[in-house]
């Protein structure tokens, strides 16, 4: 979950910094291997890399360890505070504050772009940072997306959208609605990875994305009371003190492939 709003959604995400580290989602292994195989398998050795709302800069590190040089950018200064704060490999990240829909690179500058969890906290015009990525990008480059989508069932899609809504505001585009952008923009989708991460805590995930503990219990509440039409859809289990869930999300990697016509 990255930062990628203006305004109101930009000073939520100022909150979230000093708690971000501790969610599941963005200490997942899971996660960042496979957004790290991704990038690596799409470019050259010392390539240049934009990671797109890169939050505390997890992601951001994990591509310079792995050699490649990265800036990363997001719109809330307390997110690009915290990545700075924490950066381990200085010669090989920058980070700026910046909007994924007003990246400050030359056009065709860059070998990659990632957006990990991104597009659907972009309210409402997530397609704009599809189509600045597509400008930065070199022909050939290449943009890694890792993304969740509403359930399809219309209990469960309205449960989910309940849910989401306590928290803030998200857009909540479906996988063919991805897929219909990528397409329009130019982007070819080359190959796409399911991941999971398996026992989500709903407490624990209250606990880093809800200001107020009338909302945290709220949350918990709603889930312990889920449809029972919903419990298969997500996964759910449920203890004394918690519920858990799996947590799926989907990545795709796209290339830019040169104009015809």
């Amino acid at each position: 979950m990255r930062s990628l709003g203006r305004g109101t959604c930009s000073e939520y995400w100022d909150w979230r910094a000093e708690k971000h580290d501790q969610s599941q989602w963005s200490g997942s292994g899971e996660v960042q291997q496979a957004v790290v195989a991704a990038v690596l398998s799409a470019v050259p050795p010392g390539a240049s890399v934009v990671d797109a709302g890169c939050g505390t800069g997890r992601l951001s590190r994990a591509l310079a360890e792995a050699g490649l040089l990265v800036t990363g950018i997001d719109s809330s200064p307390g997110m690009v505070r915290k990545a700075i704060a924490t950066n381990s490999v200085a010669g090989r990240t920058t980070y700026l504050r910046a909007d994924a829909r007003d990246i400050p690179m030359p056009s065709e500058s860059v070998d990659a772009v990632l957006q990990s969890l991104v597009l659907h906290n972009i309210v409402p015009d997530w397609r704009s940072a599809i189509w600045e990525s597509w400008r930065v990008l070199r022909v050939g480059g290449s943009l890694v997306i890792v993304e969740s989508f509403p359930p399809t069932a219309p209990a469960c899609r309205r449960f989910f959208m309940t849910c989401t809504g306590l928290v803030h505001q998200r857009s909540h585009f479906t996988r063919a609605e991805l897929l219909g952008a990528l397409e329009e923009t130019g982007l070819s989708v080359t190959s796409s990875l399911q991941v999971a991460i398996r026992d989500f805590s709903i407490d624990r995930w209250a606990k880093c994305v809800a200001r107020d503990a009338r909302t945290r219990v709220r949350l918990l509440e709603l889930y312990q009371g889920v449809p029972p039409e919903c419990r298969e859809e997500f996964g759910l289990r449920q203890t004394a003190a918690d519920v858990t869930i799996t947590l799926r999300h989907e990545l795709f990697s796209c290339l830019k492939i040169p104009a015809t016509g």
